[in-house]
């Protein structure tokens, strides 16, 4: 009983488990495609906005020379964007490059206009302030940076245009335009500028509008060359294009799009890289979490209760099983008290109405005593006290031994010499049952072939009107898949007796054959 109610209880927890497994694969992908599908059009939306953004602040510009141009394209670029200007010939007037542009007031309240290469920037920090500094900026609270990078020293290049931080401080992002005071600094780095010859060292101003962007810092604008990128899939895979969005990858788009910005021909060309996962993966994690979580708290309890469930089932049945064999021991005797008289009135009989009436309740009685017996074998097999008698058996002999009461044409397909320990009159009754089971559910006795071959034993025969569903149950007692005589539980003792020894069973259809596998 211990050990059936282990394995059953086993069995139900991990069905139990499974489902819920599978639940939560699917809560999780739902939940997945609707975030990322989410995502993705805010995203592109975003993108559409900068571009829009940007077209509306170069077309108010004027372009008398390069220069302006390329500080409106790197004054406040989005991060993985691309930006270039070309004119009516198709050649680039400008271009956005791996620096930013700022424009703000000294401490001598003079404009400063000029670039921040990202280069020099990362030049002049050590590794350990670098870290510091983008781990600060990397914080985010509902989605916006918490920190900025201020800029309160700089080096300035003696025709204006390159710029190099000295002294940098981490400030509240609310501060951000607002009038600048020392004790708003949470940490303050002094750089190491290099290439700073014939440069002047000057202060910012009081206002926090000399401000190195949070993107710029942490990464830079590198990012290939995104515009021929989203040129080249548009040529050569126009199914990936939708909504302006250019497929690269499984989570990476690109948006792209391009518009005229003045009359004499001016046209600029945008392309800002998507990562959908990079945006989303930590709602993702905290998915997984919470899955994880309930998993493993819903665990324990789920095993509780399937072993008293288990447990309970497996009670009423013994129980079920006692009953039946009690009323199983106390009908044999009236059985046997009615086949007794039926032979007596077989044997006394003086006419043929008698004589057939005494026969028909002979077998009756006979039928109802093999159904008795089939059912109190049932019971011992599934009784704790049960003992195998195990010894060496040898399989085709014992096949062979079996195959010659029966009077019907069996075909031996395979017989391999097969050894194996185990009750001998339980193996012998799996092979008597399932013979009997293979003559009584065929109308063609010659189609039952039975095969002994790789520690298996495979008996078929031709069936008509039966599909593989029709056998979930069909090891169960008291299951018939025709309208057959027997009492349906020839099946159940195979089960038993292999369940006993812990050998294999299965039955499947194919080719309309029925086959039952037993593996030793």
């Amino acid at each position: 009983m211990r050990k059936r109610l282990y394995k059953e209880h086993r069995k139900m927890f991990c069905r139990v488990i499974s489902a819920l497994l599978v639940l939560s694969v699917l809560i999780f992908s739902v939940f997945f495609y609707l975030m990322f599908e989410s995502e993705k059009s805010q995203l592109i939306k975003n993108a559409e906005n900068n571009f829009n953004v940007l077209t509306s602040n170069l077309k108010n510009a004027s372009f008398a020379d390069k220069s302006f141009a390329d500080f409106l394209l790197n004054s406040g670029r989005a991060k993985n964007s691309e930006i270039i200007i070309t004119d009516s010939n198709g050649d680039e007037f400008a271009k956005s490059e791996n620096k930013l542009a700022l424009d703000f007031y000294d401490d001598d309240y003079e404009s400063v206009m000029g670039f921040v290469s990202f280069e020099n920037f990362r030049s002049s920090t050590t590794d350990e302030q670098y870290k510091k500094i983008t781990d600060l900026l990397s914080n985010r609270s509902d989605g916006i940076s918490e920190y900025s990078l201020l800029m309160t020293e700089f080096y300035i290049s003696s025709d204006g245009k390159e710029i190099y931080p000295k002294k940098v401080e981490i400030i509240p992002s609310m501060l951000k335009g607002g009038d600048y005071n020392a004790e708003n600094t949470v940490e303050e780095f002094y750089l190491a500028p290099k290439d700073i010859q014939n440069c002047k060292l000057k202060k910012s101003g009081k206002k926090c509008d000399s401000i190195i962007l949070s993107d710029f810092v942490c990464g830079g604008y590198s990012t290939g060359n995104l515009i021929q990128t989203a040129k080249d899939i548009i040529k050569n895979q126009p199914a990936e294009i939708s909504e302006k969005s250019v497929k690269v990858n499984l989570f990476t788009y690109i948006y792209f799009n391009s518009d005229k910005i003045s009359d004499n021909g001016l046209t600029v060309t945008y392309a800002e890289q998507i990562n959908v996962l990079d945006e989303c993966y930590e709602r993702m994690l905290l998915m997984l979490i919470y899955i994880a979580a309930l998993l493993i708290i819903s665990a324990p309890i789920i095993w509780i209760i399937s072993r008293k469930s288990v447990k309970r089932q497996l009670y009423l049945e013994k129980e079920r099983k006692s009953v039946t064999s009690a009323i199983a021991h106390d009908i044999k005797t009236p059985l046997f008290i009615i086949g007794g008289n039926a032979e007596t009135m077989l044997e006394l009989s003086d006419n043929e109405s008698q004589t057939e009436c005494a026969k028909n309740i002979l077998d009756c009685s006979e039928s109802a005593n093999r159904l008795i017996e089939n059912m109190l074998e049932l019971s011992r097999l599934d009784s704790d006290s049960y003992s195998l008698n195990k010894e060496n058996i040898n399989l085709n002999e014992t096949l062979n031994k079996i195959i010659n009461r029966y009077y019907a044409e069996i075909t031996i397909e395979q017989n391999e010499n097969i050894n194996i320990f185990a009750d001998r009159l339980l193996v012998e009754r799996i092979l008597s049952n399932l013979i009997d089971n293979a003559i009584k559910y065929t109308d063609d006795k010659s189609s039952i072939k039975i095969a002994l071959c790789k520690n298996q034993l495979l008996i078929s025969n031709h069936c008509n009107g039966i599909d593989n569903n029709d056998l979930t149950e069909i090891f169960e007692p008291y299951k018939r898949l025709a309208n057959k005589s027997g009492s349906g539980l020839g099946l159940s003792i195979v089960k038993s007796i292999c369940e006993l020894h812990n050998f294999g069973y299965c039955a499947y259809i194919k080719n309309s054959r029925i086959t039952f596998q037993i593996e030793f």
